[in-house]
């Protein structure tokens, strides 16, 4: 009988060591299958990050460029509004050395008009010359 119960013992070990060689290669499978998966997904990761990035780069690129463009609008408006500044600067004072020189003249003709007319004249000459205002500088 000992040699039965140790012919049965000997057939346990073999049974536990079959199961656990068989779930050893299971677990081996599963971690092998997970691990491909993995480095699959890994990959594709690797690919996404890699577009993005190209994207990001365009897209920079394109947004330093449209700045500079809307710095050099700005620039250019800029310009123009000077431009424009100067123009009308010397419009104004084309206009007002005209103003200027009429004044003048009508204040030369008035005061004429007062020498020839005598007393009568002197009141017309204090008139013109309160009709002139303001006179500029040079």
């Amino acid at each position: 009988m000992a040699e039965a119960g140790l012919e049965q013992a000997r057939l346990d070990t073999a049974d536990i060591r079959a199961d656990m060689a068989r779930q050893h290669n299971s677990t081996q499978d599963h971690l092998s299958s997970r691990v491909t998966l993995l480095e699959g997904r890994q990959a594709e990761l690797a690919q996404q990050l890699e577009a993005a990035a190209a994207a990001n780069e365009a897209l920079t690129a394109t947004n330093i460029a449209l700045k500079q463009a809307a710095q050099e609008q700005a620039a250019g408006h800029q310009r123009q509004v000077e431009a424009l500044q100067r123009e009308f600067a010397a419009m104004l004072k084309d206009t007002l050395d005209k103003m200027h020189a009429r004044l003048e003249q009508q204040h030369s003709s008035s005061m004429t008009a007062v020498h020839k007319g005598g007393a009568s004249g002197s009141a017309a000459a204090a008139a013109g010359a309160a009709a002139v205002p303001w006179k500029p500088a040079g």
